[in-house]
């Protein structure tokens, strides 16, 4: 339990070396530490098979927290429409092997994390340029795609490699979300000075 845990404890370790505090600039940080904790109980509760609804419950609160803390502006509805449509096909193929209080559980956890891609996606800013943000939206992706491949692994088929492609893609994702933490610190610009000075005087 503790080598899965590990990845997740190191990436709390990161947020709160970065810096935390009860100050407001800092609540970003203090979601996506939230994020992280209650990621890291659900690795825990997945450890026994018997306790899967509490992992599933458990990250469905870190993606509250994740949505909470990267906001719904910009909106970008378009990117979440689409997110929505391959999740809700997703769904579709999984609906006859849910059982249970699954048949609920899993079309709620799976609307909270397309709803958290939606948020890592719409953030980018081509324009800003700012490749922590980049990083993210590749992290949100990430976890998207291994939590997929989990559903499809444990509601329709079994797949090869299963362990290694669904814990591989998840603590990426990991990573890039709990290096948004990072966007605290502006992201560096060109300098006027340096855009306005002739070529041949920049050294």
């Amino acid at each position: 339990m503790l080598i899965k845990c590990l990845p997740i404890l190191s990436l709390m370790v990161y947020v709160i070396l970065h810096g935390i505090s009860l100050q407001p600039k800092y609540s970003m940080s203090r979601r996506i530490l939230l994020g992280l904790m209650f990621s890291c109980l659900g690795d825990a509760l997945l450890v026994w098979p018997n306790y899967f609804l509490e992992g599933m419950l458990s990250f469905g609160v870190a993606q509250l927290m994740y949505i909470s803390a990267f906001d719904l502006k910009p909106l970008n509805l378009d990117v979440g429409v689409i997110l929505y449509v391959i999740s809700a096909l997703g769904l579709t193929i999984l609906r006859r092997n849910l059982t249970g209080v699954f048949q609920v559980g899993v079309p709620i956890y799976t609307f909270l994390l397309t709803t958290m891609t939606w948020r890592t996606i719409a953030r980018l800013d081509i324009k800003q340029g700012c490749w922590l943000r980049y990083v993210t939206c590749i992290g949100g992706i990430l976890w998207l795609v291994s939590d997929g491949l989990l559903g499809f692994h444990l509601f329709y088929t079994p797949l090869p490699y299963s362990q290694l492609f669904i814990m591989g893609t998840y603590y990426m994702g990991q990573l890039g979300i709990a290096l948004s933490v990072s966007e605290q610190q502006p992201c560096p610009s060109p300098s006027p000075t340096l855009v306005n000075k002739p070529a041949h005087l920049v050294q």
